[in-house]
């Protein structure tokens, strides 16, 4: 989110100093900034001049349009994108751990076994590709199936672990489309002692 405070009568004459309260409840990056502003008289210039065009650029909207959807070696786990359709709910974690790649993931949590999630990348090539995806693994993380392309590639992988950490998996060979291609995750059992499924994804590693 964005806040803003407006303090509109400082005088100066060269330059403004600011202390600037830093405060958060979470391990998280804050990007903090004073913005000076002041009042011209009719006829005033300001040097540089305002970067029209800049503030003319589309806003991005969802993860494709800062991550890009173009395939390449690695495709990250928060540039792909959840189908409709799914249970519980899907975000982007970030600074939780400092070992994901661009220090994020994505995040899939309150669901039942059964349950599935889509996810959607493109790919600018086509073939059999041999594919590793790094999963993140935690003490309330559980056990779950694989599918690229409708194509089972594992039966069963156990994420749950004492500590969170990460765990890079060889999938062996995946036929890859042109366009757009779907990873599908469906929860096969719950974590022991928990009434709800968490899941998370790094990265999907591909190569020839």
């Amino acid at each position: 989110n964005t806040r803003v405070r407006s303090l509109d009568a400082i005088p100066f004459t060269r330059s403004l100093r600011f202390d600037i309260e830093l405060f958060d409840w979470s391990n998280i990056h804050l990007n903090y900034a004073p913005i000076t502003f002041w009042y011209m008289l009719p006829g005033g210039e300001i040097q540089p001049k305002p970067f029209v065009s800049d503030v003319r650029e589309r806003v991005a909207n969802q993860p494709s349009d800062i991550f890009g959807s173009g395939m390449s070696l690695v495709v990250e786990g928060e540039a792909m994108q959840p189908r409709p359709g799914h249970t519980g709910s899907v975000e982007l974690q970030t600074n939780f751990h400092p070992l994901w790649s661009e220090g994020m993931q994505l995040y899939w949590k309150d669901f039942k076994p059964g349950d599935k999630l889509s996810l959607a990348f493109d790919s600018e090539v086509e073939g059999i590709y041999y594919a590793k995806i790094q999963f993140t693994v935690a003490p309330d993380y559980g056990t779950f199936a694989l599918r690229v392309n409708d194509k089972v590639i594992t039966p069963e992988i156990n994420l749950t672990n004492e500590e969170v950490s990460l765990l890079l998996v060889n999938l062996g060979q995946v036929n890859l489309k042109k366009g757009e291609n779907e990873l599908q995750i469906e929860s096969a059992a719950l974590a022991s002692g928990h009434d709800t499924g968490f899941f998370g994804i790094d990265k999907l590693t591909l190569r020839k």
